[in-house]
């Protein structure tokens, strides 16, 4: 679910790169109402999903991803009306009975417990953007897109700072510490 999460997010809008992604993930976005692909759906479902991962703030993701929840719910299962507050209260006081998790509740469910973690590449070079991050400050979607970062960073760093760093070592081995 992770890598279809990450996958979705990252799909590009040529035909090629669609029918990758259908070729793996299609079975799961069929309709059942009318018997195939609603690319319209799916488009809006990763533009959805690209919100959350583009969000800034945590609340504005948690905001996003319950949008993203109600339409996996919507996707998931076809013609099951969503409840209204008049519904929710008369059904909750007799028992509610939901059918069983679909495929992209379950998508929903992993994208909920990862938000803090979803990430976009600063790198504008990046073929994959969209990512979830191993720890909480990582910044790169992996070594290769952050390294002309680091190489920069270290750069930069050397020239502020190189001139008083090479006295200081020249000082401490004439002074005979290593």
């Amino acid at each position: 679910m992770h890598r279809l999460i990450v996958d979705l997010a990252n799909v590009k809008d040529d035909e090629a790169n669609w029918n990758k992604f259908l070729e793996t993930y299609g079975k799961h976005f069929y309709s059942a109402r009318s018997n195939a692909l609603d690319y319209s759906e799916i488009t809006k479902f990763r533009n959805c999903l690209r919100g959350i991962f583009q969000a800034r703030e945590l609340r504005t993701k948690e905001w996003l991803f319950h949008t993203f929840q109600s339409k996996a719910y919507e996707l998931g299962h076809p013609g099951v009306p969503i409840l209204t507050w008049d519904d929710f209260l008369h059904r909750t006081q007799g028992g509610i009975r939901l059918p069983p998790r679909s495929y992209l509740e379950r998508v929903a469910s992993e994208l909920g417990r990862k938000l803090f973690h979803l990430r976009c590449c600063p790198n504008p070079q990046c073929k994959s953007p969209y990512f979830i991050a191993d720890h909480g400050n990582q910044k790169f979607c992996s070594q290769g897109c952050a390294k002309p970062f680091r190489l920069e960073a270290n750069r930069r760093s050397w020239k502020r700072h190189g001139n008083e760093w090479r006295r200081k070592r020249k000082e401490k081995l004439l002074s005979g510490g290593e």
